[in-house]
């Protein structure tokens, strides 16, 4: 048996490098993967940002209506409309949330011309002079409009109340 002293090379001669380019292939696979992956990531976080934000204005919001309709808030807005024709405006109210945010929220009540009153309930007490029969009775409509937003956001509520009240015939 002859020795061989030369090596051979055929074996470097059929390689042509298939599996490097798709083992390349695979690496950019993986790394479309992962960037598609990541810019996903960062939209869901940022919708679940303007998700809380939207909720913080809606409690603001309604936290306003709430700090403002009172009987007294509306008297006091019935005054202000007879002695000088504008509506009571309420607030702003400050309200701390996460991460040092604040929301601001305010309100006005406003109030209308008179309307029909609807029929006294079954059980509400009322003077007899103070009736709908009676003619001495006339029914206000009231509305309160709240209104709230965090800074820095384009987060916003806006909220819509009304009250009726039954008030003296003018």
């Amino acid at each position: 048996m002859p020795i061989q002293t030369e090596p051979s090379h055929l074996g470097f001669k059929s390689q042509q490098g298939t599996v490097l380019l798709w083992g390349l292939v695979g690496l950019l696979v993986l790394a479309a993967l992962g960037v598609t992956a990541s810019r996903i990531s960062m939209l869901d976080t940022r919708i679940v940002g303007n998700v809380m934000f939207d909720d913080f204005t809606y409690q603001g919001a309604e936290s306003a209506l709430r700090r403002s309709v009172s009987l007294y808030n509306i008297k006091q807005s019935a005054e202000q409309k007879v002695a000088d024709n504008t509506d009571k405006a309420f607030g702003p109210y400050q309200d701390a949330v996460s991460a040092g945010e604040q929301i601001t929220s305010s309100s006005a009540i406003s109030m209308g011309t008179g309307i029909a009153c609807p029929p006294v309930l079954s059980g509400v007490a009322m003077s007899t002079s103070m009736t709908p029969k009676s003619g001495n009775i006339a029914c206000r409509l009231f509305t309160v409009v709240a209104d709230s937003q965090v800074a820095g956001t384009s987060a916003h509520s806006e909220h819509v109340a009304g009250i009726l009240k039954y008030v003296p015939a003018e």
